[in-house]
């Protein structure tokens, strides 16, 4: 019988639990865009999040 590993990286579980949860729609709502930049601050959000973990 062989054996192994495998690593499961963790943006496969912090993108799904962060859409699931809504905290995207929490973010825009409190900080809604004001200006014409081109992200929204829950995708700055998300990226920085997945990033540091």
């Amino acid at each position: 019988m062989e054996t192994g590993t495998r690593s499961l990286d963790h943006l496969g579980i912090v993108t799904p639990v962060f859409d699931q949860l809504g905290i995207a729609d929490v973010i825009d709502s409190r900080m809604p865009k004001l200006r014409q930049h081109k992200l929204d601050h829950s995708m700055v959000v998300k990226a920085i999040v997945s990033t540091v973990l």
